[in-house]
C-alpha cells in the first residue's frame, strides 16, 4: 500500500534510486534524441485533444490526431518499455523491453524494435509476482503540450496513484517510461498488484480491492487524464510477460504480445 519512494526508506538507496532514475532517462534521451523531456507527442493520449493546452509541433513531433485505431493499435502494440528503478531485493534493477517477435506478432503486423540475439536475464520476482499496469499523463488524447503541463500532469498523477493503492496490500509503483517506433516517447508510471490479490475474488471485489477493482483503478486514472490506452502486464506459464493494450477512450485499440528484456 506505499508508493515506491516511501517504500525505500533509507537514505543511501533512496539517493541510489534518484541516480539510476535521471543516469538512466537522461541516456535515453541522448540516444534517442529527443530534447530535454521525453515530453514527445506520439503517446498514448489517444487520437484526439482538447485544443486549450495544445501547443505547435514540428515536423518531428506529429500528434496522433490523424491516426486510425489501426495505426494507434500497432504503434503501442510495437512500444518499448523503460523501468529504470525496478524493486529486487535490497535494492534496483533497470530493464528495457522489447516486444519478442513470434508468429501471432509477425501475423498482427508488429515488428520488434531491436534485433539483438542477446538471451535476456530473468524477469525481478515482482515482475513474476505481480499484475502491472502501465499508464501515465502526457500529451491528454495525443495532443502535444508544453513540456511544464506535461510534466505537472505527471507529478499530479503520480498523487493520485500514492493516495489511489493505499487500499490495495502490498501494492507499489515505479517510474517507467514508452518508446514508439518513431522514436518518440513518453513518461508515466507502473503500478505492481500482487497476483493474488488481483485474482477475481467476490469478497476482494466486493470492497473494490481484487481484480475486478485493480484494473477499474487504473482505467479511472487513465481516463481521468484523458490517455486513449493502457497497458497490462502479466506473467504467463511460468515463463513469458505478455503485455496487453486495453483501450481506455480509443476504442479498437486493444492488442497482446509477448515482450522480453532487451540487453
Amino acid at each position: 500500500m506505499i508508493g515506491l519512494f516511501r517504500y525505500f526508506r533509507t537514505p543511501l538507496t533512496v539517493r541510489r534510486s534518484t541516480f539510476v532514475t535521471t543516469f538512466f532517462f537522461g541516456a535515453l534521451v541522448s540516444h534517442h534524441n529527443l530534447g530535454k523531456t521525453l515530453a514527445l507527442s506520439s503517446g498514448m493520449g489517444g487520437a484526439q485533444a482538447d485544443k486549450q493546452t495544445v501547443i505547435n509541433s514540428s515536423a518531428a513531433n506529429m500528434d496522433n490526431t490523424d491516426k486510425t485505431p489501426q495505426d494507434l493499435k500497432l504503434q503501442w502494440a510495437g512500444g518499448r518499455d523503460v523501468w529504470p528503478s525496478v524493486p529486487q531485493g535490497n535494492g534496483f534493477v533497470s530493464i528495457q523491453t522489447k516486444v519478442k517477435e513470434g508468429e501471432s506478432q509477425k501475423a498482427s503486423g508488429v515488428k520488434s524494435i531491436s534485433d539483438s540475439s542477446v538471451v535476456a536475464v530473468e524477469w525481478p520476482d515482482i515482475v513474476k509476482n505481480s499484475i502491472l499496469y502501465g499508464f501515465g499523463a502526457y500529451n491528454p488524447r495525443g495532443q502535444t503540450v508544453a513540456d511544464e503541463i506535461n510534466i505537472s500532469q505527471h507529478e499530479m498523477l503520480k498523487d493520485d496513484i500514492e493516495k489511489s493503492i493505499a487500499r490495495f496490500s502490498s501494492s507499489i509503483y515505479w517510474e517507467a517510461a514508452s518508446i514508439w517506433d518513431d522514436s518518440s516517447s513518453e513518461r508515466g508510471f507502473i503500478v505492481a498488484f500482487p497476483s493474488k490479490i488481483s485474482e477475481p475474488s467476490s469478497d476482494l471485489d466486493n470492497n473494490g480491492t481484487g481484480a475486478e477493482g485493480s484494473i477499474k483503478l487504473c482505467k479511472e486514472l487513465a481516463q481521468k487524464y484523458d490517455q486513449g490506452a493502457i497497458y497490462k502486464f502479466e506473467f504467463v506459464d511460468g515463463k513469458k510477460l505478455v503485455r496487453e493494450t486495453i483501450a481506455v477512450l480509443d476504442e479498437g485499440t486493444d492488442a497482446k504480445v509477448e515482450i522480453e528484456i532487451d540487453q
